[in-house]
């Protein structure tokens, strides 16, 4: 399946616009939440424990099929643990992935032998998901919606570095020796516990 095929609206800069309006119901509080090292900070922090004593009991790692690097990401099976009867209780420091939704991001990545102009820029797109705040007739600007959920440019600005080191890795096939250093040097690396 190409990208195109996974987007609703395919690619999109920030002075788009897209159908939305959310209706806070948590149907998308779902699946794994993806962390960057910033986020496991934040959000360790917030609950007063280590980054790792936090990664080793809330998270687990996956690879990234296309960068072929690990990211962690919060053990959510079928619902997220945060997501209260009250809404979020991350909401003021929820992940990224969390404040965009329904909104993905991209990076202007190359693929194998590609040079691209866009290389570290991002993009946006409407995710393939059964939203029911996708049915509106109210459209917003991608800028707008960003700017609504506190999403500043210092985020899109520390993930695109991260990106861009991350494609820069020379790595074709991920061992578990890879992936345990990657992980180390990317998100444990930071507490002196």
């Amino acid at each position: 399946m190409t990208f195109k095929e996974l987007t609703i609206n395919g690619e999109m800069d920030e002075s788009e616009a897209f159908a939305f309006s959310c209706r806070r119901c948590g149907a998308c509080c779902t699946g794994d939440v993806a962390l960057t090292p910033h986020e496991l900070y934040r959000i360790a922090g917030h609950m007063s424990m280590s980054h790792r004593r936090f990664a080793d009991r809330y998270c687990n790692v996956m690879a990234d099929t296309q960068l072929h690097v690990p990211f962690m990401h919060i053990n959510a099976n079928h619902k997220c643990p945060y997501l209260m009867d009250t809404g979020c209780s991350l909401q003021h420091i929820k992940p990224y992935v969390c404040s965009l939704y329904p909104l993905g991001r991209g990076f202007g990545l190359p693929g194998p032998g590609e040079k691209s102009k866009l290389f570290g820029k991002p993009f946006y797109f409407v995710q393939p998901v059964s939203c029911l705040g996708l049915k509106a007739s109210q459209k917003v600007i991608v800028r707008d919606f960003l700017s609504a959920q506190r999403y500043t440019d210092n985020e899109t600005r520390h993930l695109a570095r991260l990106m861009e080191t991350l494609a820069a890795i020379p790595i074709r096939k991920l061992t578990d020796d890879r992936m345990l250093l990657i992980t180390q040097f990317l998100y444990y690396d930071y507490d002196q516990d």
